[in-house]
């Protein structure tokens, strides 16, 4: 009887023994198969992004083209393409233009903001935020030396819950020259810096 017993309480802790490792097993390969996946979509969706990013800062460093149709009037429709740099110059009116676009907010709730319809132009699904920087890495958002030139941070910079929840963010960091003078905006005086124009985007 004694034999019986001790053999059925090895048996007993074999079996329990089993079931912990069997569900320790368990436990792990879940959070190896979910950590497998986080990462993946974490790699897919930084992917994207990326390109995202690319495709946003290259469009705003083009020259554009149908400028005055970025914000139309009531029942026309957006056409155009964003972008305000010319052979690597910030063009001023352009930039004045993608400004009043992307500030422009409607009367009516129900109508799209002037920065959704940025992100149509653009071609990009995601949020994105655009500024200079000098060459200290401060943000400028005032002029410079020349009056008419009034650069500021412009996109969905005021939703810091979105951005501080984001999934993924990157930064893309590009170069304009911008011209400095009192006199023309767009002269070749050969006066002006480079700043840094830098694209954020994230989901």
């Amino acid at each position: 009887m004694i034999m019986e017993k001790r053999g059925l309480n090895r048996g007993q802790f074999w079996y329990a023994d089993y079931l912990i490792g069997l569900s320790v097993f368990m436990i792990i390969g879940f959070l190896f198969f979910r950590t497998f996946v986080d990462v993946s979509y974490s790699n897919s969706l930084m992917d994207e992004l990326v390109e995202d990013g690319i495709s946003i800062s290259n469009a705003l460093m083009s020259d554009g083209y149908l400028h005055n149709e970025w914000l139309p009037e009531e029942g026309e429709q957006v056409q155009g393409r964003i972008g305000f740099v010319n052979n690597g110059r910030l063009n001023i009116t352009s930039y004045t233009t993608f400004k009043s676009l992307v500030q422009y907010m409607p009367s009516d709730p129900a109508e799209i903001s002037g920065y959704e319809l940025s992100k149509y132009l653009i071609g990009t699904r995601y949020d994105y935020i655009t500024y200079f920087e000098d060459e200290n890495g401060n943000i400028i958002q005032n002029s410079i030396s020349n009056p008419d030139i009034e650069l500021t941070i412009l996109g969905r910079y005021s939703d810091t819950i979105s951005i501080s929840n984001a999934e993924g963010v990157v930064k893309f960091t590009r170069f304009v020259w911008v011209d400095e003078y009192e006199d023309s905006p767009n002269n070749d005086d050969g006066k002006g810096k480079i700043l840094r124009m830098i694209v954020v985007v994230w989901k």
